[in-house]
């Protein structure tokens, strides 16, 4: 996959984040195209996330698997809510 019209909305793909926008969401690329993931902010991990919005240069995607990302979010905070503590 490297451009924007191989890519169909609803379609399943894993993406790398590369880096988090002023929303929140995480950035991947598939070659010059960006894919905006809602809920998905980790830096550097990859994500299995279905495409829900596709524009010409760039799609919005969300997370394939809603409820592992939830647990580990909240294992996530869980774990800085013991570090604040100590």
């Amino acid at each position: 996959m490297g451009r924007m019209d191989e890519i169909e909305e609803g379609e399943v793909i894993n993406i790398k984040i590369i880096a988090k926008n002023t929303k929140g969401e995480g950035i991947g690329r598939i070659g010059e195209s960006f894919i905006f993931v809602k809920n998905c902010d980790k830096i550097g991990k990859e994500y299995r996330v279905r495409i829900i919005k596709k524009y010409r240069t760039y799609a919005i995607a969300e997370p394939e698997d809603k409820e592992s990302l939830m647990l580990e979010k909240e294992k996530e905070n869980f774990k800085n809510e013991n570090l604040q503590i100590k």
